[in-house]
């Protein structure tokens, strides 16, 4: 047995009696959100890192030329 549907029919009423198009347009806005709010975390924990490593490497420095003063 067949049954026909209608798929553009219930994508127009999904469209407008649903607010199909309202939810979409909230998701993407909230994505888009998302996507700055991340990328400028990541900006941040970048700066942290490289003040980080540029300490370690200025500790290492500092012992390596302890070390030789003393041997």
């Amino acid at each position: 047995m067949t049954i026909a549907f209608d798929t553009l029919r219930a994508a127009t009423r999904l469209r407008e009696e649903a607010g199909f198009e309202g939810t979409e347009s909230a998701l993407r806005s909230d994505l888009e959100r998302f996507e700055a709010s991340l990328r400028g975390e990541m900006r941040e924990l970048e700066q942290r890192m490289t003040i980080r490593i540029g300490g370690m490497m200025v500790v290492a420095v500092g012992l390596a030329a302890a070390a030789g003063r003393f041997l």
